[in-house]
């Protein structure tokens, strides 16, 4: 019998109408989504779970997508 994991996708956007279609054109029977409205957000999230991919929104109030970016690669564990 296959064993079945599912993949994690996190999703960082402000605009809620964004998140929702990314989810919905993303999602699947092997994927858990994790969205968020913030940098910092999706920095609190890396922390409990390890993510396949990580789709960030670069134009953000407070920190951007790029400063999330960078903030996600200093981080040992991501760096593979």
């Amino acid at each position: 019998m296959a064993t079945s994991s599912k993949a994690n996708l996190l999703i960082v956007d402000d605009d809620p109408r964004s998140r929702l279609a990314m989810q919905q054109l993303l999602g699947g029977e092997h994927r858990h989504i994790v969205a968020v409205a913030s940098g910092r957000d999706a920095l609190r999230e890396i922390l409990k779970t390890d993510f396949a991919l990580i789709l960030l929104d670069v134009r953000m109030p407070g920190m951007d997508g790029f400063d999330t970016a960078t903030l996600i690669r200093e981080r040992k564990r991501s760096r593979t």
